[in-house]
């Protein structure tokens, strides 16, 4: 498959990942350990954002691997690309360990949020890698 097909269809792949892992964990996994109407209206921004967030994050990740591999089709480019599209993620997780974490906020806003922004740039980043050791282009032989 072409580069510039497999860029979207890692995307593609990447959101749907992240959205079943979103509905499992809303759906299935969380209702057994937090009461999620203790949430209150916290819940129900949680939720938008973390459907909505993926949806934006795929199709940024899908831009900012696309201009790495525009650049130069290696490896490291991609691997760079991930750090950087993290990074923000990351940040997101600053409040709780200034404020202290509140137990069923955080596995709340940690399971419905940061793990499938994480999911969305990791497979796509793997995906890519995978392509790209597939075809030899990951030394910068074509």
């Amino acid at each position: 498959m072409p580069l510039f097909l497999i860029v979207p269809v890692a995307a593609a792949i990447s959101l749907s990942l992240a959205i079943f892992f979103f509905h499992a964990a809303a759906t299935e996994w969380l209702p057994l350990f937090v009461d999620m109407a203790s949430l209150g209206h916290g819940g129900v921004y949680v939720f938008a954002f973390g459907v909505y967030g993926s949806i934006f994050y795929a199709i940024v990740t899908m831009l900012g691997m696309a201009t790495a591999l525009c650049w130069t089709r290696r490896e490291r480019a991609i691997k760079i690309a991930m750090v950087i599209l993290l990074a923000p993620v990351a940040l997101m997780l600053l409040p709780y360990t200034i404020e202290g974490i509140n137990t069923a906020q955080f596995v709340v806003t940690f399971v419905l949020i940061v793990i499938p922004l994480v999911l969305t740039v990791v497979v796509q980043w793997f995906l890519l890698r995978l392509h790209l050791r597939r075809t030899g282009r990951a030394l910068g032989e074509s």
